[in-house]
């Protein structure tokens, strides 16, 4: 019910300037795809509450549903500066610069989610797969290899974690020109 959503953040914010109300508004107005606005609102909250996270978050979101990958990126850049340590934004990071072409960007994003995750229960084999993937996109075979052996030892015993292990396995290998190899992993 966006319609009803904006008259009372209007209301809310005629009394205070919380940003709360103000994104909440951005987000009703996304709702009514009133995307121009809803940037516009999500660029002033994060000049007005630069530490107000959510707000970049949103501003990708609402920057790559325009078809602005660059814009996004930069966006969800700029929130990965102010907390280095959200991993959820890290992978968002990386994602959005895959679809971006930024590969170099993406391996950043995805090695610090890896790292983070290290020895963790919160490691996912996505992590995994997700960097060796750019790796290869940028022509690092060994670098693609090495990942792959850090998952098949990180996730050994794993179904998943092994099949995972044997594509990478597969587009290393045809990535190096040995389709046999590809094929038979």
């Amino acid at each position: 019910r966006y319609e009803e959503a904006k008259v009372v953040y209007k209301e809310v914010l005629d009394h205070a300037l919380v940003p709360w109300a103000r994104m909440g508004l951005a987000v009703a107005l996304r709702g009514t795809e009133e995307l121009a606005e809803a940037e516009l609102i999500g660029t002033e909250i994060i000049e007005d509450f630069p530490n107000y996270l959510a707000a970049y978050d949103f501003l990708a979101s609402v920057r790559e549903e325009m078809g602005r990958l660059a814009e996004a990126q930069e966006a969800l850049e700029q929130a990965s500066t102010i907390s280095p340590n959200n991993t959820l934004r890290q992978r968002m990071v990386g994602d959005v610069a895959v679809r971006n072409n930024d590969f170099d960007a993406a391996e950043r994003a995805y090695r610090k989610v890896l790292d983070r995750h290290r020895g963790s229960s919160l490691r996912v084999i996505d992590d995994y797969t997700n960097l060796t993937r750019v790796m290869l996109d940028r022509g690092n075979t060994d670098g693609a290899k090495m990942v792959t052996q850090e998952l098949r030892r990180d996730w050994r015993g794993n179904r998943q974690g092994e099949l995972a292990a044997l594509v990478m396995d597969s587009l290393c290998a045809n990535q190096e020109g040995e389709p046999a190899k590809a094929r038979q992993a």
